[in-house]
């Protein structure tokens, strides 16, 4: 809910962002790397690229308490397939895979799937925030939305066609359609003046028309 309502103030009634809020959650959110949401990246997996999100685990954070707080998650959570590291070489400890995720929510009973959608939901949410922030070209969120990890390689892979080795739930295509949009359709300089009245006339119509 708090995210939907962040969400609400960085875009008007006619789907247009709002940039003085579009500015200030940028500053607050994205320029400090602490406090990001989520971050995003992509891996290997089998020969196979998947896109992921992963938090990185505080030192006051045991990952057993977590695990054990969410056993759902547990039982998503990458054990070494997709390990990465960060600039001082300490490890991502909470790694998790779209695909795992689509499948234990398509493929598990009704309470596993309700369980499953509560965090698919959150990622989603994460993402059409960011799809605000950045809407109408905002060139600064934009670009600082790269270092949370959403570049163009993880937003491909999200929104490909699915295959038997990588499922994406359509919830999430859904939403990063939305990001591509913000990111790189409407960022498009050619698009920003596809509406603008045409004002380049010949020689001939401006000698017609002209009384000067």
């Amino acid at each position: 809910m708090y995210i939907g309502i962040l969400k609400a103030f960085c875009i008007d009634r006619n789907g247009r962002g709002v940039y003085p809020y579009q500015k200030f959650l940028t500053e607050l959110m994205l320029e400090d790397q602490s406090k990001f949401l989520v971050k995003f990246g992509t891996a290997k997996v089998e020969e196979t690229l998947r896109p992921y999100i992963y938090f990185e685990r505080p030192a006051e954070w045991k990952l057993s308490d977590f695990l054990n707080d969410n056993p759902l998650l547990r039982e998503i959570h990458d054990t070494g397939y997709m390990t990465q590291h960060n600039n001082q070489k300490a490890q991502y400890d909470l790694i998790f895979d779209l695909h795992s995720l689509t499948k234990k929510y398509y493929f598990n009973d009704d309470s596993k799937g309700r369980g499953i959608k509560l965090y698919l939901e959150y990622i989603c949410a994460v993402v059409d925030l960011y799809s605000t922030m950045s809407l109408g070209s905002h060139t600064k969120c934009i670009d600082l939305l790269e270092n949370v990890g959403l570049s163009e390689s993880h937003i491909s892979l999200v929104l490909h066609k699915d295959t038997k080795k990588l499922i994406i739930h359509e919830k999430f295509k859904a939403s990063y359609c939305f990001l591509a949009r913000s990111m790189f359709i409407e960022n498009d300089a050619i698009v920003n003046h596809i509406n603008d009245k045409n004002r380049c006339y010949v020689w001939d119509r401006i000698k017609k028309n002209s009384s000067v």
